[in-house]
């Protein structure tokens, strides 16, 4: 069983690795990352590259083709060249599947760019989860306010490794160049 797990630049990474996880484990699969074309594709946080095996044109017909989300998901319609193949693998596929905001992308090939925007508009994250704090209003303000400190330290943390991770890339493309 082919399957292809569509990625582009920003791309969510748990979105592509959870499912690849799962679905590299079925006998016979055959899993596949494609981009626009065949090589590194950065995720969202900047610090983890995948290597698409395949572009899109040269994986037309997968039979599963699964699409992550992404904080770019609503710049890539309707240009994006994830689109394009999205509607040419989907009458081929067994299943044509997506994870969080990539269904927005689904949604713009079968329905239209107007259609998914609705959609985008009109959804509202209620899932069951097993605490009920998955809103500040819900909550509390002592929670709130650990977990904004909590999410800035992480910030901080991500920039700081970020910014350390350049400069050593730097360094190493410094020491590169010659004369």
């Amino acid at each position: 069983m082919r399957i292809a797990i569509g990625i582009y630049e920003c791309f969510t990474s748990l979105d592509a690795m959870g499912p690849f996880q799962v679905l590299s484990s079925l006998p016979g699969a055959e899993v596949t990352f494609v981009a626009a074309k065949a090589g590194p594709v950065t995720d969202e946080s900047g610090f983890l590259t995948v290597t698409a095996r395949a572009s899109f044109d040269e994986l037309p017909d997968p039979d599963v083709l699964l699409v992550p989300g992404g904080i770019t998901t609503g710049t890539l319609v309707p240009d994006h060249p994830i689109i394009g193949w999205i509607a040419r693998a989907h009458p081929t596929t067994t299943w044509t599947t997506s994870v969080c905001s990539g269904a927005l992308l689904l949604a713009a090939e079968i329905a239209g760019v107007e259609f998914a925007r609705t959609l985008q508009l009109m959804m509202e994250y209620e899932p069951q989860p097993p605490f009920d704090a998955g809103s500040p209003a819900k909550a509390g303000p002592e929670l709130v306010n650990r977990a904004l400190t909590t999410m800035m330290q992480t910030m901080q943390q991500l920039a700081a490794r970020r910014e350390s991770f350049l400069e050593e890339s730097d360094g190493r493309i410094a020491a590169r160049r010659p004369g």
